[in-house]
C-alpha cells in the first residue's frame, strides 16, 4: 500500500468510506438475531480498519454516524412494534456511541502519522491529495506503535459500551460481546463479561487488518513481530485468566434437588385490560399449572414459576387475589410470580399510592391474599425500571409526554436485593429488562445466589427479534456469573440456561416454535448449581471496562494537547511571519 494517494483515488475515498460505514453496520447487525451469524462480529469492522480514515472532522462523525445508525436500526427493529418509531429514535441515540469512537479512532492515527516528503518526482497537488487522502493504521511508522492503536481503538469502544449501560439509567443491550454467546468463544464472558469480549473482538480486528496489509504489500513482507506479540499477548491473558484458582466458599447442596414448574401462557398484552382479558389470561394460567401439577403425580413440584405480567391486573386485584388462594390451597405449592402492586394504606386511593414491578413468592397462608393493606412477605421489587415503558422521564414537567407515551402511571424503583430461598437454595430474580445489566445478577451471587431467575414479558414485542435477544443476554448473565438461569417468559423462551450457556428444554410448539403455551417441569440437581469456582468476571466486575476508560482517557488528553501545541507551534509561524513584514 502506498503512502501517496493518486488524486482520482482520493476523489473516490469518501464514497469508499461511506459506503464501508454502512456496509459494516449491516454486518454487524447480521451477528444478532434473528441472523446470528457470531462470525459476523470478528469481520464487521475490518473494512472501517483498512480504509484510510478522513481528516476532516465532520467527515469522521459523518461516517461514525452511518455506521452506528445501521447497525442499531436494523438490530433494534423489533422495538417499532411498540409504537412511536421506538427502534428509530433509539437507533439514532445509540449510534452517538460508534460515532464517538471512530472520531476518535481516526484522530489516534491522524495524530501518529508521519508526515510526507516532497520528493523531486511528487508535485504539490500529489502531495496535498496524499495528505486529505487520510491516515491508515499501517501508516503508523513503527508497528509497535499500531498494535497500540488497535489496542486503544478497542479500549475506546469498550468505554463507550460501558458508559452506554449506565448513563441515562442505561441502555446495554446488544454490546459487541453479546453477539459471541451462541458462538464458541462463549466462555470468555466468565474473564471479563461483554466488555473483554468486545475488547477480544475489536483488537483481534484490529490486528487482522494489520497483518493482511503487510502480507498484500509489494514486495510482500513477513508479519510483523509486534502484530504476532499482540496476539501471544491477547492469548496469554485469556489463558491466565481462565487458570487463576477459585476461592467461592461451598455450599453442601449436591443432594439437594429442586423441582421447579414453570408455565408460559403467550398472552397478548394490552395497554388496557378488562375483566373479560382477565378471565382469559387467569384461564390459560391457572389450567395449565394445574395440567402440569397433575402430570407430576405423587411428586409434586417444589415450586411453581409464572412470568412477568402473567395476569393483566394488579396484585391487589380482588378477583385475583381470591382466585390465587384457591388455587394455592388446592395445589399446596407455593407460587412464585410477577405483578404490579400498588401499596395502598387505609383510606388512600389507588391512584396516590405509589406502584410497584415486584417478584412474589406466595403460598395459601400468605397475608397479602386476604387485605391489599397487610404485609407483602417475600417480595422483591424490580429496581431497574424501562424509562417510557415503567416510568416517562420528566413526566412531571410534561404530562402530555406521559399520557402519549407512558403506560398508565409511572413505577417506583425498589430499594433493596432480595433472595428468595427453596428448600435450601437462594435464589436471585431478575424482572425483564434487569437481565440486561449484568451489575444486577452479579450483585446477587455476591450476596449469595445460586440460582437466577428471569421472569420476563416480551410479549410486547410479538414474535420479533427482541425476544431472541433478550434471551442471549440471559445466557451472557449465567455464563459471567458461573450461576444457572431459569428464564421464565410470558410468550417465548421459557427455558433453563446452565452455567455453560446452554439452553436446555425450552417450551415450544409441535412446530419448534417458542411462541407457544406450555408447561415443563425443570428438575434442578445440587451439582447443577453449587458453582465450583468464581468467575474472574464475579470477582472484578466492571474494573476491565474502567480500564479502557481510563486508558481511552489517556488518549483523549494526549490528543488535547497535541492539538494545543499544534496551535500554538501556528501561531507562533504567523507571528514571526507578521514581524518579517
Amino acid at each position: 500500500m502506498p503512502n501517496l494517494y493518486p488524486i482520482h483515488l482520493f476523489r473516490k475515498l469518501r464514497w469508499a468510506r461511506l459506503g464501508a460505514a454502512l456496509l459494516c453496520g449491516l454486518a454487524l447487525s447480521c451477528a444478532f438475531a434473528p441472523l446470528e451469524w457470531w462470525w459476523m462480529a470478528w469481520a464487521a469492522f475490518i473494512p472501517l480498519l483498512a480504509l484510510p480514515t478522513p481528516k476532516s472532522r465532520w467527515e469522521r462523525l459523518g461516517v461514525g454516524l452511518l455506521f452506528g445508525y445501521a447497525h442499531f436500526a436494523t438490530a433494534l427493529h423489533w422495538l417499532n412494534t411498540v409504537g412511536f418509531g421506538a427502534g428509530w429514535l433509539l437507533a439514532a441515540y445509540c449510534a452517538l456511541y460508534p460515532a464517538i469512537w471512530y472520531c476518535l479512532h481516526s484522530a489516534l492515527l491522524w495524530g501518529l502519522k508521519p508526515r510526507e516528503s516532497l520528493s523531486e518526482e511528487q508535485s504539490e497537488a500529489a502531495l496535498a491529495a496524499a495528505h486529505r487522502a487520510g491516515a491508515a493504521i499501517w501508516h503508523l511508522p513503527r508497528y509497535r506503535i499500531a498494535v497500540g492503536v488497535a489496542a486503544l481503538s478497542a479500549a475506546s469502544w469498550t468505554a463507550l459500551e460501558w458508559v452506554r449501560s449506565w448513563l441515562f439509567t442505561g441502555f446495554p443491550w446488544d454490546l459487541l460481546g453479546i453477539s459471541q454467546v451462541f458462538g464458541p468463544w462463549a466462555l470468555l464472558a466468565r474473564l471479563a463479561g461483554p466488555s473483554g469480549l468486545s475488547f477480544c473482538i475489536l483488537f483481534t480486528t484490529a490486528l487482522l487488518t494489520l497483518a493482511g496489509a503487510f502480507l498484500l504489500r509489494k514486495p510482500r513482507r513477513h508479519l510483523p513481530l509486534a502484530v504476532f506479540l499482540g496476539w501471544i499477548a491477547l492469548l496469554g491473558g485469556i489463558l491466565f485468566g481462565l487458570s487463576i484458582p477459585a476461592n467461592f466458599p461451598q455450599k453442601n447442596l449436591h443432594d439437594s434437588k429442586i423441582r421447579i414448574l414453570a408455565v408460559q401462557g403467550d398472552i397478548p398484552e394490552s395497554r388496557a385490560w378488562n375483566e373479560q382479558i382477565f378471565d382469559m389470561a387467569w384461564n390459560r394460567y391457572a389450567d395449565l399449572a394445574r395440567e402440569g401439577f397433575r402430570a407430576c403425580g405423587e411428586n409434586p413440584p417444589d415450586l411453581i414459576l409464572w412470568p412477568e405480567g402473567a395476569m393483566p391486573a394488579p396484585i391487589i386485584y380482588a378477583p385475583y387475589t381470591a382466585r390465587l388462594r384457591k388455587l394455592l390451597q388446592e395445589i399446596r405449592t407455593p407460587i412464585l410470580l410477577g405483578a404490579i402492586d400498588i401499596r395502598v394504606q387505609p383510606g388512600q386511593s389507588p391512584q396516590e399510592a405509589p406502584a410497584f414491578n415486584t417478584a412474589f413468592l406466595l403460598d395459601a397462608k400468605s397475608p397479602l391474599l386476604l387485605s391489599p393493606y397487610a404485609d407483602r412477605g417475600e417480595y422483591y421489587d424490580k429496581m431497574h425500571l424501562v424509562p417510557f415503558g415503567e416510568y416517562v422521564p420528566l413526566s412531571r414537567h410534561f404530562p402530555w409526554l406521559a399520557k402519549a407515551i407512558g403506560m398508565g402511571r409511572d413505577l417506583t424503583p425498589g430499594q433493596n436485593y432480595k433472595l428468595f430461598e427453596i428448600k435450601g437454595v437462594k435464589v436471585g430474580v431478575n424482572i425483564c429488562f434487569e437481565d440486561v445489566f449484568p451489575e444486577i445478577s452479579r450483585r446477587f451471587v455476591e450476596d449469595g445466589a445460586d440460582l437466577l431467575v428471569t421472569i420476563t414479558n416480551d410479549c410486547w414485542y410479538q414474535k420479533s427479534a427482541g425476544a431472541r435477544q433478550h434471551l442471549a443476554h440471559a445466557v451472557s448473565r449465567a455464563i459471567e456469573t458461573d450461576r444457572p438461569l431459569l428464564r421464565s417468559g410470558n410468550n417465548s423462551d421459557t427455558c433453563l440456561i446452565t452455567r455453560d450457556g446452554n439452553i436446555v428444554s425450552p417450551i415450544t410448539a409441535p412446530d419448534g416454535s417458542v411462541f407457544a403455551p406450555g408447561w415443563h417441569l425443570y428438575e434442578l440437581d445440587g451439582h447443577l448449581f453449587t458453582s465450583r469456582s468464581r468467575s474472574l468476571y464475579q470477582r472484578t466486575g466492571n474494573a476491565f471496562a474502567w480500564l479502557c476508560a481510563l486508558a481511552a482517557g489517556i488518549a483523549l488528553a494526549w490528543l488535547h494537547w497535541k492539538s494545543l501545541r499544534h496551535h500554538a507551534k501556528q501561531a507562533r509561524v504567523m507571528k514571526s511571519a507578521h514581524e518579517k513584514k
